[in-house]
């Protein structure tokens, strides 16, 4: 049985919707996931700048405190880089912003010195930060995936 060619217009149409919208998709997550990480980066920073030999004592306290409806995993912690504090930095950090492995978990830090020449750290878990980009990936995602399910059932 030979097909129509009206049928196999319609085809060729659904697979290149089918295929423009999933490369418009994944390049939509990755900006949308890309952003999301470089306004919490831009986050830290901010929170970094805001450290001074004044207020570090009270920043170090109240980032170790339960904050009620606070997410565990997107806790921010602000410490200084020596043996006493909750996580094991290496002292030899650089100043700025970058990873580290903190007993086995990833975690983006901003490491800054103070004019007291103290080493402060200001970082959070990566896992906490990627799930919120990843939600705001899929969010952008969504209405990629609603157009083609709508305009592939349109086409059929």
């Amino acid at each position: 049985m030979t097909r129509s060619l009206q049928f196999r217009l319609s085809a060729w149409l659904c697979a290149l919707v089918l295929l423009i919208a999933i490369i418009g998709g994944f390049i939509a997550f990755k900006t949308a996931f890309h952003e999301a990480n470089e306004l919490q980066d831009g986050q830290l920073k901010q929170l970094a700048a805001l450290v001074t030999p004044r207020s570090l004592a009270v920043m170090q306290r109240e980032t170790l405190a339960d904050v009620p409806g606070a997410d565990f995993e997107s806790k921010l912690v602000i410490q200084t880089l020596d043996e006493n504090s909750p996580l094991t930095l290496s002292a030899n950090l650089t100043d700025g912003l970058q990873y580290a492995y903190v007993d086995g978990l990833r975690w983006r830090l901003v490491v800054k010195t103070l004019e007291s020449g103290t080493r402060v750290a200001v970082g959070q878990k990566t896992m906490g930060r990627d799930e919120i980009a990843r939600n705001s990936g899929l969010a952008t995602v969504i209405p990629f995936a609603s157009l083609l399910v709508v305009l592939i059932f349109t086409q059929s």
